[in-house]
């Protein structure tokens, strides 16, 4: 883990976004919270601090450090789009509920 980003859990508690650069391009990525593979969880560019809807379908995050447009990537599938142009990523924190 590391990249300067906090850890988040999946809301059913069975996994945990974590951020990295281990493919040279800084991607959001999943674990099992028992232990397993990574799964790389963002295709189209950076990520940064995921959080997940209550609802499990959607994850948000942001692609950079600091001021940042804020993505919203369909679990199930399906292409990114980004939902704000600038959100500020410190000392600001979101949720979704």
């Amino acid at each position: 883990m590391g990249g300067g980003t906090v850890p988040s859990w999946s809301r059913d508690g069975r996994s945990v976004y974590f951020h990295s650069a281990r493919d040279g391009s800084g991607q959001i990525w999943r674990v099992p919270a028992s232990g397993g593979a990574e799964e790389r969880v963002t295709r189209d560019g950076a990520g940064r601090g995921a959080i997940e809807t209550a609802d499990g379908q959607t994850l948000f995050f942001r692609r950079s450090d600091g001021n940042s447009p804020l993505v919203a990537l369909p679990l199930a599938g399906g292409a990114e789009r980004t939902v704000a142009p600038c959100v500020r990523a410190w000392p600001a924190v979101f949720d979704v509920v």
